[in-house]
């Protein structure tokens, strides 16, 4: 696993998702609200400045908290991304994060996680699991082998099977190609 960072995620909100879209886009349509790395499938509300990071996260917990108390909002809920297979990627991709995390800020923090499970996503982290709409036939022949790995988050249990699901969106979705499997956290946050 290598922490790609953090980010500042909405509550999740029961049934935000209309039926139509869940069928069109989820593996498993029953989940009401999938969590996602995607942004566009759960919506982070704050904006991360371009040159934080190669991708939209913050380099620690307390940067992505910080940034979302000047909101004035409640409390936020902090997710971690990681790459979860990071065989095989290439040196210049892992190259990109050196010296992006900067795991100092949190030293009196006590962080503790809960996992979700994994997504599948490009390396901008757009979904494959939850925002590549597959065509109804390529969703009719992967949904009796894939919907029982999916989990109530609406992503996958395993990153095993994360792995394997990332060369099935290669396979369907060659524009985003190619995919990724990412573990998704929450942060829990206790002061020592």
């Amino acid at each position: 696993m290598m922490t790609l960072g953090y980010d500042v995620r909405e509550p999740v909100v029961a049934a935000s998702w209309t039926k139509e879209r869940r069928g069109a886009f989820l593996i498993r349509p029953d989940v009401l609200q999938p969590l996602s790395v995607d942004h566009l499938v759960w919506p982070h509300p704050v904006e991360i400045p371009a040159e934080v990071s190669p991708l939209p996260l913050w380099g620690s917990v307390s940067e992505a908290r910080n940034a979302f108390a000047d909101t004035g909002t409640e409390a936020p809920l902090v997710i971690e991304i990681a790459l979860a297979d990071i065989t095989g990627i290439g040196h210049n991709w892992t190259h990109a994060f050196e010296g992006m995390l900067h795991p100092e800020m949190d030293r009196w923090l006590h962080l503790d996680f809960h996992e979700y499970g994994y997504d599948v996503a490009d390396r901008y982290l757009t979904s494959g699991l939850s925002n590549c709409m597959l065509s109804a036939e390529e969703m009719e022949a992967v949904r009796p082998r894939w919907v029982r790995r999916v989990n109530d988050y609406g992503l996958l249990s395993k990153p095993a099977d994360a792995t394997e699901f990332a060369m099935v969106c290669d396979a369907n979705v060659p524009e985003h190609a190619p995919f990724f499997a990412y573990r998704l956290r929450c942060v829990l946050i206790s002061h020592p």
